[in-house]
C-alpha cells in the first residue's frame, strides 16, 4: 500500500511505484464516495471502437460529400 498527502497547495503527487503506469500527458477523473477518492485514467475510445456500437448502415461517401458542401454554402450565406 503507498499513501498520499495533500500538501500546502492541495495538490497530491504520485507515488514512484506508480509512476510507471502514467505519462505526464494522461488524463484522470477523480470521484468521491464517502471518505474513498477514486482517481481512474480516462481513456477515449479509438474510432473503430465507436463505429462498431453505430447500428445504422455508414452513409455513402457521396451522400456525406454533398451535406459537407450543403453545411459550407450554409455556413458563407449567413
Amino acid at each position: 500500500m503507498q499513501t498520499l498527502r495533500i500538501n500546502k497547495n492541495w495538490t497530491l503527487t504520485i507515488p514512484k511505484a506508480f509512476r510507471a503506469n502514467f505519462k505526464t500527458s494522461d488524463e484522470l477523473a477523480c470521484f468521491v464516495e464517502g471518505d474513498t477518492l477514486i482517481i481512474k485514467r480516462i481513456t477515449p475510445p479509438k474510432l473503430s471502437e465507436l463505429a462498431e456500437r453505430v447500428k445504422e448502415k455508414p452513409l455513402p461517401l457521396k451522400k456525406i460529400v454533398k451535406e459537407v458542401h450543403a453545411y459550407r454554402t450554409e455556413k458563407r450565406q449567413k
